[in-house]
């Protein structure tokens, strides 16, 4: 799958200035080069001026900062419609050998009178350069103030499941996974939890970076009907979840896993 894009700003505000690339491109995250953002195909974006991919080729490796043992500090953030955030940060060395995909954290604040603390999921963790990518959940322009204000914040591991009963899922089974909203930011660390050819995603209009990611997987925008599946995991809403309960409430033998809304909406 070829993801086309328009090579602006509006992907990366580093884009074509001294910022770029950043590190994001060390772990195939760069939003504007396909090569440096998991994909083998160039994606032809033609732009007048430096090559990214080649820039990177000859570019040192940003070294991450010291950083205390509960600190993290932002690198990059991108913005998706409804509550989702993927943050990027950088973690002390110490830290990121105790965080792994799907661990559930809260990035927190406290200068009094203001007291803010904003739930997050762990996305993927890469020890070689002290970066962690999170998915957050965003309520309100407060919220986003605040994160865009402050660079350095304080991360509070947290031992509430993000997906209730997903360890109980067998990864050989066949599973369908209904992802909406903030639940879209999961998709990838829960496939990567099953056998590749055993996972059907049904998600509605995935933004691209996601999208280049996923091109793994049988992604699909149309409902499927999860009574054709061994596993269901709803990554949405309690509507969602009530939705799809009610679709599967006759086939005893489904195994499910549901977000934590608790945590999340």
């Amino acid at each position: 799958m070829r993801v086309k894009r328009s090579f602006t700003r509006e992907l990366c505000a580093d884009f074509e200035t001294n910022k770029c690339p950043c590190v994001l491109a060390q772990v195939n995250y760069c939003p504007i080069c396909s090569y440096l953002g998991n994909s083998a195909d160039c994606n032809d974006c033609n732009w007048a001026g430096r090559c990214v991919y080649m820039d990177f080729k000859f570019q040192n490796p940003v070294q991450p900062p010291h950083l205390k043992e509960t600190c993290v500090q932002h690198v990059k953030s991108f913005h998706f419609p409804g509550t989702g955030m993927l943050y990027f940060a950088f973690t002390a060395s110490s830290l990121i050998n105790s965080l792994s995909p799907m661990t559930t954290v809260h990035l927190v604040h406290y200068q009094q009178p203001q007291y803010v603390s904003i739930p997050g999921v762990v996305v993927d963790c890469f020890p070689g350069q002290n970066l962690v990518i999170l998915a957050l959940n965003v309520y309100s322009v407060r919220e986003k103030y605040f994160l865009e204000q402050n660079k350095r914040l304080t991360i509070r591991l947290s031992n509430q499941p993000s997906v209730l009963s997903l360890n109980k899922l067998t990864p050989a089974h066949n599973t369908l996974i209904v992802a909406s909203n903030f639940g879209k930011l999961l998709v990838e660390p829960v496939a990567k939890r099953f056998a590749r050819s055993a996972v059907t995603i049904s998600c509605l209009q995935l933004p691209s970076l996601l999208e280049q990611r996923l091109n793994k997987w049988q992604v699909t925008a149309e409902k499927v009907a999860p009574r054709n599946f061994r596993q269901l995991v709803s990554l949405g809403n309690h509507t969602q979840h009530r939705q799809l309960l009610k679709q599967v409430s006759s086939k005893q033998s489904l195994q499910i896993a549901m977000l934590n809304t608790n945590l999340f909406t």
